[in-house]
Order: structure tokens, then C-alpha cells, then sequence
């Protein structure tokens, strides 16, 4: 099943997603940096149950998350459309801009 990462804010303009260890801890998770790999589990899981969620790349790790967030028009009003298609272009793991158009016409929310 998925790790399910609640309670995150977004921020207009931030063209890099951002996750802190510290509130994945307090949420009950486990996050271990072993072998260039970030493993994440639900605490008191065994950790044979730890899930690669990012690779170090250089001296950072980029992380392998997927957002599950609407696609509304109403998300900031003050971004232009061009600028809020390529924020979403890079979150959705750089996905075709028509595709970005065809999901947002389709989603509700």
C-alpha cells in the first residue's frame, strides 16, 4: 500500500518540493538514510517493511513521492497559467502538459 503523507502546505511560486524528517517522525514514520537510499515505514512495522522513497543524487536526496493534490484553477489566482501548468509539470513528475490540461479538466476538487 501506499505511505500516505497528510498535512503538507503549498507554497506558490516554490518550484522544488520540500519534505521535512522531523514531521514525517512525528506523523509515526520511520526514515532511514542507508547505502545512497531514503527508506521510509510506519513505526513499529519491521523494518524489512521499509519502502525506497529517494536516492542521493550528489550531496542531496531527491525524493520519489507522487501528489495526489487537485488540480484546481483556484489554486492561486495570483500565479499566471503558464506558471502554475510548469509548477504542476514538475510535481507530477514532469508529465506531458496535455495530459496536465486533459487531469485538470477531469478532476474535481
Amino acid at each position: 500500500p501506499p505511505l500516505k503523507v497528510t498535512e503538507v502546505l503549498y507554497v506558490p511560486g516554490m518550484r522544488k518540493n520540500l519534505i521535512s524528517v522531523s514531521a514525517l517522525e512525528d506523523r509515526g514514520y520511520e526514515v532511514l538514510f542507508r547505502g545512497g537510499q531514503v527508506l521510509m515505514y510506519p513505526r513499529g512495522a519491521p523494518a524489512e517493511s521499509a519502502r525506497v522513497i529517494g536516492v542521493r543524487h550528489a550531496k542531496v536526496y531527491r525524493f520519489a513521492f507522487q501528489p495526489l493534490l487537485a488540480l484546481s484553477s483556484s489554486t492561486d489566482s495570483r500565479a499566471s497559467s503558464s506558471e502554475q501548468c510548469e509548477i504542476w509539470h514538475r510535481r507530477m513528475g514532469h508529465m506531458y502538459h496535455g495530459a496536465l490540461r486533459t487531469l485538470r479538466e477531469i478532476t474535481t476538487g
